[in-house]
């Protein structure tokens, strides 16, 4: 029974440690953020406070990153669809091998 009530007060010694790691590291994360709460000092301060403003944010910047990589795409997509320099419907026209010439040469050659 002593042995299991020594584990357990280990454990919960280590989830106290854990938590006070936590808190530390959220209070950084405000301080990173310049976020400043309108009542009492960062130490205080709840999560819900932070959050209250992080989730609008959050969201609204997620909305503008899909609208701006939407924006991109299809600036890329129109980039691709421009004509080339050629128009679409000229023909492209080969001279023809000049008697004589080498490419007429070679020609025979190759046919011989």
């Amino acid at each position: 029974m002593e042995e299991f009530i020594e584990k357990a007060t280990a454990r919960i010694e280590k989830q106290f440690c854990k938590l006070e790691e936590c808190c530390e590291c959220f209070v950084r994360t405000m301080r990173f953020y310049h976020f400043t709460p309108k009542t009492g000092t960062l130490e205080e301060c709840k999560p819900e406070m932070f959050f209250e403003l992080w989730l609008p944010f959050a969201h609204d910047f997620r909305s503008i990153f899909k609208k701006e990589m939407q924006q991109h795409l299809n600036e890329l997509l129109k980039k691709t669809k421009r004509p080339s320099t050629a128009p679409a419907g000229a023909k492209q026209t080969t001279a023809k091998a000049k008697p004589g010439s080498l490419k007429e040469r070679m020609k025979r050659l190759m046919q011989n």
